[in-house]
């Protein structure tokens, strides 16, 4: 009988692991969820180890809270299914460029200047890696970049991972979600789902979503903590998936 499930993918150089999905059986939740966090300890030692929670899943909750997980993030979880139609740019907004491989040098600056502080994954180098996948937005309203906005691209979906602003410039989010929206609809066409978790008490970033058109669908949590058992690691490649299954005779 099947008792869980973890499906996640880690990242070798940054020695970061992250759980998409985690789920065990309610009535055998402590047991299987040792089980599968045991396994990914000896594949993923010395990993940090970060699983999202739904905020509902008290039962979660309090196991990963009792074996010294953190909750490093609480996020609300909004999603847009629904094209609302283009929005003209409001006047007086600046100039609004794509950034790209030939241009991303000098947008890498601004975007760690909040990515490194907030300890996002998708720093500058990771962001790069992965820059074919990405649709970035940088505000230049005097010639500098104020205010940014940066999305992943899956196949008929796609993920905003942050919105950025300087001081002074925090309305500029709203146009940024916006036109992320009408660009991706331009370069792909009408989506399936776009994604847009913001951090809980972020009433601007939550206001620029609502207006968009995005709609709550829940809150979640994202226990982290770091596998430190020595031992195996996933080897060279730069990045992989992995998913495993726990059975009632499954043994790690």
């Amino acid at each position: 009988m099947l008792q869980g499930v973890c499906v996640g993918h880690w990242d070798p150089p940054e020695r970061y692991a992250q759980a998409t999905l985690f789920l065990a059986a309610v009535d055998h939740y402590s047991d299987a969820a040792d089980k599968l966090i045991a396994a990914l300890r000896q594949r993923l030692a010395g990993y940090e180890l970060f699983i999202a929670v739904s905020k509902a899943n008290s039962s979660a909750i309090s196991y990963f809270q009792d074996r010294a997980f953190t909750c490093v993030d609480a996020s609300i979880d909004t999603r847009l299914t629904k094209w609302p139609g283009r929005q003209p740019t409001p006047k007086g907004t600046g100039s609004i460029e794509v950034a790209t491989s030939s241009t991303f040098a000098a947008y890498a600056a601004f975007h760690d200047k909040f990515a490194v502080r907030l300890e996002m994954y998708y720093h500058s180098g990771n962001l790069q890696r992965e820059l074919a996948r990405f649709r970035i937005l940088a505000l230049r309203p005097d010639g500098e970049i104020r205010a940014s906005i940066f999305a992943k691209t899956y196949n008929r979906d796609a993920e905003i991972f942050g919105v950025f602003a300087d001081e002074g410039y925090e309305d500029a989010k709203a146009v940024l979600v916006q036109e992320l929206l009408n660009h991706l609809h331009e370069e792909m066409g009408a989506l399936n789902e776009v994604v847009f978790f913001i951090e809980e008490g972020d009433t601007v970033e939550l206001s620029a979503a609502l207006s968009a058109g995005f709609e709550i669908r829940g809150h979640s949590r994202r226990p982290g903590a770091s596998l430190t058992k020595p031992g195996i690691t996933s080897g060279s490649v730069l990045s992989a998936c992995c998913s495993m299954a726990l059975t009632s005779s499954s043994k790690f």
